[in-house]
């Protein structure tokens, strides 16, 4: 069987499939905007509902009578007073909440308020490069310096990230890949990270709940340190290894005291060598070239060389003596490459027209003059609509992660979570129906991970058959890769979960350990905080823990510090060639995180008069 040597760039193939395949990627993000016009909508009403007692005044002690009257003769018009009653409820609690709110509005802007937003400014542009977010640092922040309590600082925090979120997809999505033709972001790495990000989440928030608050710091301290560490150490390898590069580049364009450009003349001696080769493999089926010559009745072998040309020995002399011979070519150095640069194109396109008889022979049967046979051919299309499907961004894994979060988010909207969150529906935390509401969305994560892994493992396995090269970075998710990884994303997101921290923070420093490319984790981890923080604002929104006046400033705030800080590594990156600096920059987030998350722990323990024993899976602190 031949191998297949594949570019993993691809190029676009053309005619009618082309324009087939461009329709069905038309018609799935039509799809993909309508499920999440679907969704904003759902979100949109659920929040009209809640807030509405603001603007309109509840019904009086009568009129509920009444409605309770007429509704005993109609079993069904009692349960639409019942879901009314409870909505009631919920516009009440939220509104109390609302007033109870100790924090100042606005306007005027105090000294602390310039301060914060500063120094969250500043966060979040190191945090940019790296595509995680910064909860971490906006949290310690809010509650240290602009004086909010933590039930109000994560949800600014958060609304924040979202900001940042925004700039960085808006920025990401556009970006190619730096080593073949497809889009920077992962959107497979996507589809099997977030669901059980999320799942893990899940499980982690209800631990956060139980635990004793000494050893929540302890381990959170713990997790961020050894994160930071092992992160900034990659970062140091990474700078070092570019380091030997750069220098090597400038070695090698060093002048000589002869006066050549080695430079010039190594990369020639690199492309001589690959016409070497070609050569070699040409001689080594002469024989199989015979028989089909003699079977086709034509005779490619006779291709000689024209007139004016040198023979592969002569160009071959530059490279033995570090110059060509005086008498027969010039001596001076800009000669010797002009003259062998003149040489690569034909030698080269001799060696592709040999190609083109040789890339369907079968090297296996050797000299039967077999060409290869229907499979080879079909693996060559399979390779080809692999190779297109890669070049866009692929609209399936769009939808199904949307469809992931929608049903989340709506479990969650309708189960609430306790004294805080009250149920639309009257469940209760703790209750019977609490549980099974949990239990579905976990349910449902675990459905949508087993259809991303089968997914993954056949697209894996046609890779495999029809020759496929991975570059550096490319995760190949065979069957072991396809529960490893999903194993360690659960983690991820259970430790997210457990320490209130945004899931980006331990996300960004999971790729990187799992060799995915720097530019790459930056730009995957963003999209993924796009998807997790705006379900997770919608119901801060809903439960009336938002505070929309210093959330609008966030939203801007999170999204213009995001938008320089990007454009600044960006800079960086392209000036001094240092993919190193995305590395650095969640490094050093993470180990911020670390330190400005401790002292707010601590504060915050002084201030209780110690730490607080754990409050229970119902009860807000």
């Amino acid at each position: 069987m031949t191998t297949m040597m594949t570019n993993p760039a691809g190029t676009p193939s053309g005619g009618p499939n082309k324009n087939n395949y461009d329709k069905g990627i038309a018609s799935r993000r039509r799809l993909t905007i309508a499920i999440l016009l679907v969704l904003a909508l759902v979100v949109v009403a659920v929040a009209l509902v809640a807030s509405s007692s603001s603007s309109s005044s509840p019904p009086s002690s009568s009129s509920s009578f009444l409605l309770r009257d007429s509704a005993s003769d109609d079993e069904g018009d009692g349960e639409v007073v019942l879901l009314y009653s409870h909505l009631r409820q919920l516009r009440r609690r939220i509104l109390i909440r609302l007033e109870s709110r100790d924090h100042k509005k606005l306007l005027p802007l105090d000294s602390s308020d310039y301060a914060g937003f500063l120094y969250a400014t500043l966060g979040l542009m190191i945090a940019a490069g790296g595509g995680i977010g910064g909860g971490g640092v906006l949290v310690p922040i809010y509650i240290l310096i602009m004086k909010f309590t933590p039930k109000y600082a994560i949800p600014l925090s958060n609304v924040t990230v979202l900001g940042g979120a925004i700039a960085n997809t808006l920025l990401s999505v556009k970006k190619r890949h730096p080593l073949v033709d497809r889009p920077l972001v992962d959107w497979d790495l996507i589809l099997v990270m977030e669901p059980l990000t999320i799942a893990g989440a899940l499980m982690g928030a209800f631990l956060n709940k139980l635990l004793p608050e000494a050893i929540l710091v302890v381990l959170l301290v713990a997790l961020l340190s050894f994160t930071a560490y092992e992160t900034l150490k990659k970062a140091i390898r990474m700078y070092r290894a570019e380091t030997k590069a750069l220098l090597a580049e400038r070695g090698r364009a060093r002048v000589r005291d002869d006066g050549t450009r080695e430079s010039e003349l190594a990369r020639m001696a690199r492309e001589m060598d690959e016409v070497q080769a070609e050569r070699d493999k040409e001689t080594q089926v002469k024989a199989l070239l015979d028989d089909v010559e003699r079977n086709e009745g034509d005779n490619p072998g006779n291709m000689v060389l024209p007139n004016n040309s040198h023979s592969y020995d002569e160009v071959g002399k530059v490279m033995e003596g570090g110059g060509l011979e005086t008498g027969d070519y010039a001596a001076d150095e800009e000669n010797d490459v002009e003259m062998i640069e003149s040489q690569l194109p034909h030698q080269k396109r001799l060696c592709h027209d040999r190609d083109k008889l040789l890339k369907n022979v079968d090297m296996d049967d050797y000299g039967s003059s077999t060409f290869s046979s229907a499979t080879d051919l079909k693996n060559q299309e399979d390779l080809s609509k692999i190779l297109e499907e890669e070049r866009h961004v692929p609209m399936g894994n769009v939808q199904v992660l949307c469809l992931t979060l929608a049903v989340v988010v709506f479990i969650n909207l309708i189960k609430g979570g306790g004294s805080s969150f009250p149920s639309p529906l009257g469940i209760q935390c703790g209750s019977l129906s609490f549980w099974v509401a949990n239990s579905l969305m976990l349910v449902w994560t675990l459905l949508v991970i087993a259809f991303a892994r089968s997914y993954l493992i056949r697209r894996h396995e046609i890779k495999s058959r029809v020759g496929y090269t991975y570059v550096e970075g490319d995760i190949e998710w065979d069957r072991r890769a396809t529960v490893v990884f999903p194993l360690i994303c659960t983690s991820a997101g259970f430790f997210a979960g457990m320490f209130g921290v945004g899931g980006g923070i331990v996300t960004g420093p999971l790729m990187l350990a799992m060799g995915v490319h720097p530019k790459v984790s930056s730009a995957t981890n963003a999209v993924m905080i796009l998807f997790t923080s705006f379900p997770v604002t919608t119901s801060f929104i809903v439960f009336g823990l938002l505070d929309m006046e210093y959330a609008g400033v966030c939203l801007i705030l999170g999204f213009t510090a995001t938008l320089v800080g990007q454009w600044g590594l960006f800079f960086l990156m392209q000036k001094y060639q240092r993919n190193s600096y995305i590395a650095f920059s969640i490094g050093g987030i993470v180990l911020l995180s670390a330190f400005l998350m401790t002292i707010q722990s601590l504060i915050a323990m002084a201030d209780s008069g110690g730490p607080r024993p754990p409050a229970g899976l119902c009860t807000v602190q």
